[in-house]
């Protein structure tokens, strides 16, 4: 038992932060280790509980499995070459058609046909594969397999799309980008837009953390703090992008210039909504992405200042001129379409009253990428080590639902909080918090 005791004495002693350099107060802080242990707990049952919606059909937007029915007695596929115009040779047909199950009715579609690696197509039509109206290659680049009429075909891409020729992938694939389908067979591929400049493009290719604390977007947090005070965060601001070179639609790739700004305020309802403090950001970015990969790097400017009402009412309060500008760069990966996880650096070429030059993020999100008007859940972790508070880490959970754009990916997210590490606000130095409480956010 006394041993016991020795052991928990000496892991308190060595979790107690040193004091301020500036010689502000400091609160007394809970051992962070054991808060940084249970929120990469919650995090894990969070994300656990995650991948096994992402299996099921609710949320996860890939509940289309393919399987195969029992064998039906059906001819072989006779008659086909005499619709389409060829003659096909060594191609079997199938032992059973092919069909999705998912929440609602079978959709039957044609047996895929099996060609040999040496199987011939001959043109009875005397059509030749470079002529107009050949069937083995669509405009857009897409083989049939050399059979079936161009009418039954989908259009180009320079032609309006129609939903009987594009649906959803099935499952086993990261991205719900469109599959190629023709009404006369069961050929499929994927269709990629085109790459070409784009002025003030909707979307972003590197997408703000769900948990970063500082990111800049429209929020509404109410928070409370241990001993009971209430604090209102807001953020007013986004980011936008300027320029891409790239790919449109739900999930672009390319490269593009984007730009962010937000003001980050603290009021307080218990003291007449006044305002406390507030951080204002700037930053300019040139954002990449490819695949799950996305990456960013740039240049924000971050400074903090305290609320006139605040002064007011704390006369001997230091006021500190928290200043960062700092160079940042960040990957991030999507594991589907649902999960990612992501880390960041940022080096302060300047700074000023307390700030150091080096801080690090990193953190794990899951977020349903179903795009109706019901929403999906989501969930996000995020960390952030900060040199100016002597390597201390802050843990922001954040949890709930949300709802998400279909062609612009914009997401409004309502949902819980905790906050455990420094004070949110830069002005307040050498503060520690540990909030609770729930909040609305927007990204663009």
């Amino acid at each position: 038992m006394q041993e016991q005791t020795a052991d928990s004495t000496l892991i308190i002693r060595l979790a107690e932060r040193p004091a301020c350099e500036s010689g502000a107060p400091v609160d007394a802080d809970p051992p962070h280790t054991r808060h940084w242990l249970r929120a990469l707990v919650l995090m894990a049952v969070l994300l656990t509980g995650a991948r096994v919606m992402a299996q099921g059909d609710p949320w996860s937007g890939s509940a289309y499995r393919p399987t195969r029915s029992t064998r039906t007695s059906q001819p072989a596929d006779q008659g086909r070459s005499q619709r389409s115009g060829v003659t096909l040779s060594g191609i079997e047909p199938l032992a059973a058609p092919m069909h999705y199950q998912a929440e609602g009715p079978h959709v039957e579609l044609p047996p895929e046909p099996q060609v040999p690696p040496q199987s011939s197509v001959t043109l009875v039509s005397g059509q030749q594969p470079n002529e107009p109206g050949w069937a083995g290659q669509h405009a857009g680049g897409h083989s049939n397999g050399g059979y079936g009429p161009v009418a039954d075909l989908p259009p180009s891409p320079s032609q309006p799309l129609d939903d009987q020729y594009w649906q959803t992938e099935p499952t086993g694939h990261a991205y719900n980008e469109p599959i190629y389908r023709s009404n006369a067979l069961p050929t499929e591929g994927t269709y990629n837009a085109p790459w070409g400049g784009e002025l003030l493009p909707a979307g972003l290719l590197f997408r703000p953390y769900l948990a970063g604390e500082k990111e800049s977007r429209f929020a509404s947090q109410w928070l409370w703090e241990n001993d009971g005070q209430m604090f209102w965060e807001v953020s007013l601001g986004g980011r936008v992008g300027l320029w891409r070179y790239g790919s449109s639609g739900p999930n672009p790739e390319g490269f593009q210039f984007d730009m962010e700004g937000a003001g980050l305020v603290r009021l307080s309802p218990e003291n007449n909504t006044d305002v406390e403090a507030m951080d204002f950001r700037f930053g300019l970015l040139a954002t990449w992405r490819e695949g799950p990969w996305s990456a960013k790097a740039g240049y924000y400017h971050i400074s903090s200042h305290l609320g006139d009402e605040f002064l007011l009412r704390n006369r001997r309060f230091p006021r500190l001129n928290y200043v960062r500008d700092s160079l940042v760069t960040g990957a991030s990966y999507d594991w589907s379409d649902s999960i990612r996880t992501y880390v960041e650096a940022a080096y302060a070429v300047g700074h000023q009253d307390g700030a150091l030059p080096l801080e690090f993020q990193y953190g794990a999100e899951y977020s349903s990428p179903l795009t109706d008007s019901f929403g999906g859940p989501f969930a996000a972790i995020n960390g952030h080590t900060r040199e100016d508070f002597d390597w201390q880490t802050s843990v922001n959970v954040v949890t709930g639902w949300q709802w998400r754009g279909v062609n612009t990916d914009h997401r409004f997210r309502a949902g819980v909080q905790y906050y455990s590490g420094p004070a949110l606000q830069y002005s307040f130095a050498g503060r520690n918090e540990q909030l609770v409480g729930c909040g609305l956010w927007f990204d663009y």
